[in-house]
């Protein structure tokens, strides 16, 4: 694994220093999941660049001996608290 040290300045002038791990994974899942015909499930997650909470889709990585349809229905369980009936 390498590091990346990221500095990044926002449009309000403020200045912060990041570091992250750069590695060659296996992939990753964004999901879509879907409660009915009209209801999309979204993840709240803290934005730490931006300080505050953001609604998004389920997402992450796939791990080792995992499918992406198992690393889909993980990360769903992990964020939202609801597995899948049916993953396409």
């Amino acid at each position: 694994m390498r590091r990346e040290k990221l500095e990044l300045e926002f449009s309000n002038g403020q200045t912060r220093s990041y570091t992250r791990l750069i590695t060659h994974g296996l992939g990753a899942v964004i999901i879509v999941p879907m409660l009915d015909e009209k209801t999309v499930l979204l993840a709240r997650e803290y934005a730490c660049g931006l300080h505050h909470y953001e609604v998004g889709l389920p997402k992450g990585r796939i791990e080792h001996g995992e499918t992406p349809v198992e690393a889909a229905d993980r990360e769903m369980k992990e964020e939202i608290g609801y597995g899948a009936r049916r993953l396409q």
